[in-house]
């Protein structure tokens, strides 16, 4: 029989003020935190007076915020945003929009959409893949090449949905500069209008800045846009497989991208807080296997390390499980995130849906992007139940910014990616697709990352010649 484990005792730690045992410098006895801070009576390692673990000395509320109530932000509901009423936005309605009709847009009538129209856009008719009326794309340049590669998308979409209505909002780094915010209060409402939107590229500052928070970050979390879509296919490039086709669901929302993590005040430590929650997981599992089962997919693939997280990976992993049993269709495969990489070098034709969860699913599509030509050729969107913001994968790339010469294809592969899943218009998806496969197998205009002399307005003319043939 193994011998019992002593108990822990607590040595008294002297310091010139105190006769205090409890390991700070403070002078307070009664204290339990063993910090050298004078917020005595909590135990959150923190220099503030509440237990939450934040900045505000007016609240002792667990949301670890800067705020003096529950939810996580400045109002008095429970619903975590920065608005006055408990629907999640500015207005007084329960309808979770940024208006004061309770239709959810600028007008009185039941619609949703701009106009009293029982469509929910900007025309004044139904939208659907048979639809002849106007689609409405809120653009959103951000910053540096978003700047040149955003215009160069909707001269394409244009070509292609000559009725196109286009409104431009802003959002990004520069943004949060000129007006303190990097994504303003208008620019969601814009996107909320229009349901769809396409955005460029956000620039870093370089140092942390109080008050700024990644642009594409901030409209996933105010516009709830869960499932971050990366499909990766093999383009007619020297040195790629040709049998790569595979899509990445990424959950959106949570997990160490929450935003939950504090540093010791002594600076010899910080740590970070992983959220998974059931509702979550749920829903990024349904949308991979509708997904698949949509468009043929023969097997989804759940990604995890449940191995090692067994409460967090695991809650992710019985949910994706639960979701698969309502697919028999669909194979079902599980694989540890650090095997999946493996697999993702070695042989990535072996996936078709990959699910998984908001860091494992940022890295491994990174990853993965090398098979679709690099950070600089893939395509993504961020979805929700009702609104879609589409972006290309690559940064701000503020060396080439202005220079005319950024790569504007996987803007527009991800203008096409709004196409196909949000207007449903399956076809013109497929003509700026494969317009973008010919000019690559051409080496026809290329620009210079891709070896060519090309520019980003030169790529585009080149296009659009392929699609009106």
């Amino acid at each position: 029989t193994a011998a019992p484990i002593a108990a822990p005792t607590t040595a008294a730690v002297e310091y010139p003020n105190t006769a205090e045992s409890d390991g700070d410098t403070n002078g307070l006895t009664s204290d339990s935190n063993a910090i050298a801070h004078p917020d005595t009576g909590t135990a959150n390692a923190d220099i503030h007076a509440g237990v939450d673990g934040d900045g505000h000395t007016g609240s002792a509320n667990g949301d670890g915020d800067f705020y003096p109530i529950a939810d996580g932000h400045r109002d008095p509901a429970a619903d975590g945003d920065l608005y006055a009423a408990a629907d999640g936005h500015r207005d007084s309605g329960t309808d979770g929009d940024f208006y004061t009709a309770a239709d959810g847009d600028l007008d009185g009538g039941p619609d949703r959409g701009e106009y009293a129209t029982a469509d929910g856009y900007l025309d004044h008719g139904p939208l659907g893949a048979g639809s002849t009326m106007k689609r409405s794309l809120c653009i959103i340049p951000g910053d540096g090449i978003g700047q040149e590669v955003i215009p160069a998308a909707v001269r394409v979409l244009e070509a292609v949905i000559p009725d196109l209505e286009v409104v431009e909002a802003e959002a990004g780094y520069g943004t949060f500069q000129a007006k303190g915010d990097s994504v303003p209060a208008e620019t969601l409402v814009r996107i909320e209008s229009c349901r769809a939107a396409l955005f460029g590229a956000v620039g870093s500052p370089p140092k942390k800045i109080d008050g700024y928070r990644s642009a594409i970050i901030t409209m996933r979390r105010a516009l709830d846009l869960y499932a971050n879509i990366r499909p990766v296919r093999s383009l007619p490039l020297n040195g790629l497989r040709q049998d790569v086709d595979l899509v990445i669901f990424r959950e959106n929302t949570e997990d160490v991208y929450a935003g939950r993590e504090w540093i010791d005040p002594s600076g010899e430590k910080a740590t970070a807080e992983r959220l998974i929650t059931r509702r979550s997981s749920f829903r990024i599992a349904r949308s991979a296997f509708s997904f698949a089962r949509q468009y043929g997919r023969r097997r989804v693939t759940i990604v995890h390390k449940a191995n090692v997280m067994p409460l967090t990976d695991g809650l992710f992993r019985a949910c994706c499980l639960e979701i698969a049993a309502g697919f028999a269709d669909i194979e079902v495969e599980e694989m540890l995130a650090d095997i999946a990489a493996y697999w993702l070098v070695r042989d990535p034709a072996r996936f078709d849906v990959v699910v998984t969860t908001n860091l494992f699913g940022d890295i491994l599509s990174d990853a993965a992007a090398h098979w679709g030509g690099g950070i600089g050729l893939v395509p993504s969107i961020n979805q929700g139940d009702r609104l879609a913001v589409a972006e290309p994968v690559h940064g701000s790339a503020p060396d080439i910014a202005g220079r005319g010469i950024a790569n504007p294809l996987a803007a527009i592969l991800s203008a096409a990616l709004l196409v196909r899943n949000t207007w449903q218009l399956v076809e013109p998806a497929g003509r700026i697709e494969e317009a973008v496969r010919q000019l690559i197998f051409q080496r026809d205009n290329l620009t210079p990352d891709l070896g060519g002399k090309g520019t980003t307005a030169t790529v585009v003319d080149r296009l659009l010649s392929i699609l009106a043939v």
